[in-house]
């Protein structure tokens, strides 16, 4: 059983020296990586400085330009609106006069038509005055000539 052990731990130690004599190497190769991705991803002459500014002038000129567009349109967009609205406005306007001017053409009709109503009743009373006037001096012809047939 302390055989085993022993071997165990013998190997653990073996392992920890030969760790410890490859991670220098290791270190050295992801560190010289690291350094060369580093480097890669930054300009390192005052060419690629200098075309790296260029290159954001240049996408924010993109930039820029896409949005002067875009307020442009918006812009167009407002003024057709406001256009749209002020013809709206008008009509609205031109309605409303309209309106008010058949209501009082309405009302001076309405105003007529109780006038008519009015003398249309009156001489529909002096018409059935005048039906029993008439029915009357009938009768009183029938009765005139009735004596006069006695005579």
């Amino acid at each position: 059983m302390i055989e085993a052990v022993m071997y165990f731990v013998l190997g653990v130690l073996v392992a920890g020296i030969l760790a410890l004599a490859i991670a220098p190497a290791i270190w050295r190769r992801a560190a010289r990586l690291t350094r060369a991705r580093v480097e890669a991803s930054l300009p390192m002459t005052m060419a690629e400085i200098q075309a790296d500014k260029d290159q954001l002038r240049a996408e924010f000129a993109v930039a820029t330009r896409r949005l002067e567009t875009t307020i442009g349109r918006l812009e167009e967009r407002t003024t057709e609106q406001t256009i749209d609205i002020g013809r709206k406005r008008n009509a609205i306007e031109q309605l409303t006069a309209e309106s008010t001017t058949r209501a009082a053409a309405i009302r001076d009709l309405e105003t007529r038509l109780a006038a008519l109503d009015a003398e249309k009743a009156a001489f529909d009373e002096r018409a059935a005055a005048l039906a029993g006037d008439i029915a009357a001096r009938d009768q009183d012809l029938a009765a005139r000539a009735a004596r006069i047939a006695v005579l």
